[in-house]
């Protein structure tokens, strides 16, 4: 079997990407001129097989950080630096979920990240169809109990549909503990209806409470239980903190022919949750942002503007205190503060594996830049506007906030929330055309701006 899907797996690669050598490119029916070289496959690929999931703050997040400050090298990178910050380490334990009563049976469930768990809860459950059912609720419904948010996630081209419910996890354990609830559900932020449980943060509270994303296909057996009657259920978990740690971020630079010239920064994270292997989030970004810079480097073109690429660390993890969320993008800023003020512009890659659909430049944005950023999208057939990115963006909005403008490769999110932050985040959901098509795009738009004057 391992050698069928090695085989099937060369052939679509094959197919869909005509192979080239270095810096040719080649035309498709789908995607003409879409240079084609295996880089980028190959760092996803190295990345998931040699380190696996890699939380924030662990040996494997670590291992690949220090594995991709030697890749970064190897290209030839200047100035490369791995930049360690604290932390808080944060475990997933153990966990059992459990319907109670004439129906028990257990149910596939995961933790919410940056919540202690606690001492084991059994409670009657309050349930509702939508995150805003239960905000507008009384109190004394939930009161005693268990809440359970089994708001189903739309389908998108552009993930809103995530975007939509996403404030349930992260707010709603804390909304739940303020009104008297026991314990908190929520039917996890995926598109599919596996029977597999999506990760994700959710916001520290001040003591522990137990909170647990539960598959789709769990949160739709307790929907069928509460028609036959009153639900019950148990929470037990041995999620906690797991003392004070360390991350950090990977940096490396392709110095400009204008010293004085505003930099750019690239990046991607390099943590995952601890399901899966982190391949399309965010090995798929890593490998993106990375063979985009890498080619241009190797063009043997000084670009004027100096490129920054960076590997975050701790961009899943939640945190107590200042740091809250993207904790690696909250330390490159504060250490790297006058270059992020000063950016050109700034972008990550953090959506997803699928294709570049379109691109939003700053306002700030010459005219210029946009002439040419659209000239070298043109054979890709990707639009190009300037205005506001959106929303979805993760770490990279750290940046934005302290004052850098925010270029965008918009990807097709439709099957991203398939996969995101579940067992089944693995190598083979990467489509190496897709993947080439991504670096391709981000090539010629960072080409584009960094040689602006």
């Amino acid at each position: 079997m391992h050698r069928q899907r090695s085989l099937l797996l060369a052939i679509s690669m094959l197919t869909a990407v005509p192979t080239a050598a270095f810096g040719q490119e080649v035309e498709t029916s789908s995607s003409p001129a879409i240079r084609s070289d295996s880089l980028a496959y190959d760092l996803v690929r190295d990345l998931t097989t040699k380190f696996g999931p890699r939380p924030a703050g662990s040996a494997a997040e670590a291992a690949a950080a220090k594995w991709g400050s030697d890749k970064m090298r190897e290209f030839g990178f200047q100035a490369v630096a791995i930049e360690r910050f604290p932390l808080l380490r944060w475990s997933p334990g153990d966990t059992r979920v459990e319907l109670l009563g004439d129906v028990a049976q257990r149910l596939v469930a995961t933790p919410l990240g940056g919540l202690e768990a606690g001492p084991p809860v059994e409670a009657p459950v309050s349930l509702f169809t939508s995150y805003d059912a239960f905000l507008k609720s009384d109190p004394a419904e939930v009161r005693g109990r268990i809440v359970a948010i089994l708001e189903p996630v739309r389908r998108a081209i552009d993930g809103d549909g995530y975007i939509t419910v996403a404030p349930a996890r992260a707010r709603g354990p804390g909304e739940a503990l303020a009104r008297g609830a026991v314990g908190f559900v929520i039917r996890s932020l995926g598109t599919h209806y596996d029977n597999v449980a999506n990760s994700g943060s959710s916001t520290v509270l001040p003591r522990p409470f137990p909170a647990f994303a539960l598959s789709p296909a769990a949160a739709d057996q307790i929907e069928r239980a509460a028609a036959l009657g009153p639900v019950r259920m148990r929470l037990e978990s041995t999620a906690a903190w797991a003392g004070a740690g360390t991350s950090q971020n990977v940096v490396g630079t392709i110095p400009g022919s204008d010293p004085n010239a505003a930099p750019i920064i690239i990046g991607a994270h390099i943590d995952s949750w601890e399901q899966g292997t982190g391949a399309i989030d965010d090995g798929f970004g890593i490998a993106t942002v990375t063979a985009a810079a890498t080619r241009i480097l190797r063009s043997r073109k000084a670009p004027r503007h100096t490129i920054r690429l960076v590997w975050f660390g701790a961009e899943e993890v939640s945190q107590p205190g200042a740091m809250r969320d993207f904790v690696g993008a909250r330390a490159f800023t504060e250490r790297h503060t006058a270059d992020v003020k000063r950016a050109l512009v700034v972008a990550e890659s953090d959506w997803g594996g699928g294709r570049v659909m379109r691109v939003t430049l700053p306002p700030t944005t010459s005219p210029e830049a946009v002439d040419r950023v659209r000239h070298n999208l043109r054979s890709l057939g990707i639009p190009v506007d300037v205005g506001s990115p959106g929303s979805g963006v993760a770490e990279i909005g750290v940046l934005a906030a302290a004052g850098a403008p925010l270029l965008r490769l918009h990807q097709d999110a439709t099957q991203l929330f398939d996969v995101h932050h579940t067992p089944n985040d693995v190598l083979s959901r990467v489509d190496p055309a897709s993947l080439e098509q991504n670096v391709t795009a981000w090539e010629r738009v960072i080409s584009a701006v960094a040689d602006v004057r």
